[in-house]
């Protein structure tokens, strides 16, 4: 990673400023971009790989440690090649040195009009007077010329040269060329800057996409280099090669007085197979399913599924629903008015929102308990003493067929 280009440019740029220590306000981030470059590219196993031929190099780093890992643990990931553009494989700054913001010689892309024209008016030319030809060959004008204008442009922009229009003549002709065609792209950024929550959707929904993806290919690397969950147990006997891996809790505070948690775990087998009564009974028998909740604190017990014992507890206390109906009475149990208690704020809701978007945007199959701690005909409540501070307590179930995942979702109030 000390031989990467970036490392390089910036000990030349300390060298210039005749700092002593060539490594001054070089951070762990400048050796960490291309591996984190490299699990981008990586995990969604790509093949090409569009960049510009300064960036190469993070290529040949994600494909070094591609083959590195296949050669240890097996073929998993495919090996990217990079996709250079033959008519241009390099911009150079507005000064002739590889663009850098460190160099401040970029041309701002969505600037305002007056900072582009700014920007294209700093780009370096020689002295060569109005009326001499001017070459194109290692022209830095000429390669800005090239990136944006078509063929039939380029050659009138050759003519120019060859003629010897002003380089401030050409410099503008650059700008009414840039200028046009970023103007609709322009607007675009600058109402996305407006509308925050745009963004915000487009940037879920994308997430959307890559999540199911991303969370196979890491299921299958855990896999191959033997990361397993440390409480982990098999203790699902039939059939004996089916269990569950605990993947994680996310705790949300709802208000003083609510708390939402959500579990994640993987299946070994597709789940889709088996009857979800028997998928229903092998999750609930997982070590990670005992718990209480005490004072809104998630802890391990032993024979106890949060309020009720585990004896109790079935299949057959789950109910299926629709997809599309569970986000609406998940929603309901959140805003319905408790006494004594707040509303769940805007913010809460919002985030609360975002997770089970993620999870029911995947083909699921839902179930709900269909228990209430306040059943005292069937002696529900209070079967475990941290129980008595829960007024309720409802739990859904959701498998996601697609990656033969399962999310339980708790609302817990006291």
């Amino acid at each position: 990673l000390n031989r990467a280009h970036a490392y390089k440019a910036a000990q030349d740029l300390n060298a210039e400023k005749k700092n002593k220590d060539l490594d001054k306000s070089i951070t762990a981030g400048l050796f960490n971009y291309p591996v984190l470059m490299a699990a981008d590219i990586l995990i969604f196993d790509a093949d090409f790989i569009p960049v510009g031929s300064d960036q190469k190099q993070h290529i040949e780093m994600t494909r070094d440690i591609a083959l590195r890992f296949n050669h240890i643990y097996g073929e998993i990931f495919t090996i990217p090649q990079a996709h250079i553009s033959k008519s241009i494989p390099l911009l150079l700054g507005t000064d002739g040195r590889k663009m850098s913001k460190s160099y401040k010689n970029y041309i701002e892309l969505f600037s305002d009009e007056k900072t582009l024209k700014k920007s294209i008016n700093k780009i370096v030319t020689d002295s060569l007077l109005p009326g001499e030809p001017k070459e194109t060959n290692n022209s830095i004008l000429y390669s800005y010329f090239k990136a944006f204008a078509s063929k039939d442009l380029l050659k009138e922009v050759e003519i120019m040269f060859s003629e010897g229009k002003g380089w401030g003549e050409l410099k503008n002709e650059l700008f009414i060329l840039i200028n046009t065609e970023l103007e609709s792209f322009r607007n675009k950024y600058f109402f996305y800057l407006e509308n925050p929550k745009t963004v915000e959707s487009i940037l879920i929904d994308g997430e959307k996409q890559v999540l199911t993806i991303a969370e196979k290919k890491l299921v299958e690397i855990r896999k191959k280099i033997g990361i397993r969950s440390l409480n982990k147990k098999n203790i699902l006997t039939y059939p004996k090669n089916i269990n569950f891996e605990f993947l994680g809790l996310e705790f949300m505070r709802l208000h003083e007085h609510g708390q939402a948690i959500i579990s994640r775990s993987k299946c070994s087998h597709s789940i889709e197979k088996h009857g979800f009564p028997f998928i229903i009974n092998k999750f609930l028998s997982e070590d990670f399913n005992n718990f209480q909740l005490t004072d809104f604190m998630f802890l391990r017990a032993p024979d106890f599924h949060g309020p009720y014992s585990c004896k109790h507890l079935s299949s057959e206390d789950y109910l299926e629903l629709e997809s599309r109906k569970i986000e609406i009475k998940l929603l309901d149990e959140l805003n319905k008015p408790r006494k004594d208690t707040p509303q769940i704020s805007d913010q809460v809701l919002t985030r609360f929102k975002y997770f089970i978007d993620i999870i029911l945007k995947r083909k699921s199959i839902c179930f709900f308990l269909n228990r209430s701690i306040n059943d005292e005909k069937n002696n529900m409540k209070f079967e475990h003493e941290w129980s008595h501070a829960l007024n309720e307590y409802h739990e859904y179930i959701i498998f996601s067929l697609d990656a033969d995942e399962c999310f339980s979702i708790i609302l817990a109030y006291d």
